[in-house]
């Protein structure tokens, strides 16, 4: 695996710590939109998707979330979601039950998701940015 992006660092540490899922959108996209051809497009697509999905479903839009859930999952069920050190399985059947969850008549209310980061170098990368910020993972 080549090395992580630190935007992608600083995305998984949004994501966990702060959940400031709009900043995981910016970052994410920023690096997407300046590395076109680096390969993993729909990876980067599929993880700004997810964290909008997030941002949506906690501002009380289910039928958004719910719809970006959806598109998120399509994008990441076609891409090797663990070269980017995530454990594939868990991720899509989250955004399943989000989506699910998001489109249900009495929708429950906005729950985080978690990413299983099964890279420990990853995992270790993240954690040491969260020290450097003062935040907390998860």
């Amino acid at each position: 695996m080549r090395p992580y992006p630190v935007s992608y660092i600083a995305y998984l540490v949004h994501f966990h710590a702060t959940r400031d899922y709009f900043e995981c959108h910016e970052l994410l996209e920023e690096y997407w939109k300046e590395h076109p051809g680096d390969g993993l497009a729909d990876l980067w697509v599929g993880l700004i998707q997810l964290a909008v999905g997030q941002y949506h479903e906690r501002r009380g839009n289910f039928r958004g979330a719910g719809s970006l859930y959806r598109k998120s999952h399509s994008k990441l069920e076609r891409v090797d979601v663990e070269a980017a050190g995530l454990a594939r399985a868990d991720l899509l059947r989250k955004l399943e039950e989000r989506a699910d969850a998001a489109g249900a008549e009495n929708a429950e209310g906005y729950r985080d998701i978690n990413l299983v980061v099964q890279d420990e170098k990853l995992k270790s990368l993240c954690l040491e940015e969260c020290a450097r910020l003062g935040v907390i993972w998860g």
